[in-house]
């Protein structure tokens, strides 16, 4: 159902929904501890945020990454706001 909620979430381009799926707690051992969320997510989104800016100056860049990397305050797209990039949707 989690991968559903998420699978939903982002091709109506909902951050909420994406963030609030993300975050449904299962009780069992598939809920992260928030020591996992930061190496799975947080530490990854910060050390793209720092690499992206000379990989960008190079060459238009497409970057892929997985919803749950997107969303809230640590996420790729507040991030890149954050160090002063525009960032804007793309809809089909």
């Amino acid at each position: 159902m989690m991968t559903e909620n998420i699978t939903k979430a982002f091709f109506t381009q909902d951050l909420k929904a994406i963030n609030d799926a993300m975050e449904e707690k299962l009780n069992n051992s598939c809920d992260y501890t928030p020591q996992e969320k930061d190496a799975l997510i947080y530490n990854r989104n910060t050390d793209w945020i720092k690499k992206m800016p000379e990989i960008m100056k190079k060459r238009a860049t497409f970057f892929a990454v997985g919803a749950g990397h997107l969303t809230g305050e640590k996420g790729v797209l507040e991030l890149l706001k954050k160090a002063g990039y525009k960032v804007e949707s793309v809809r089909q």
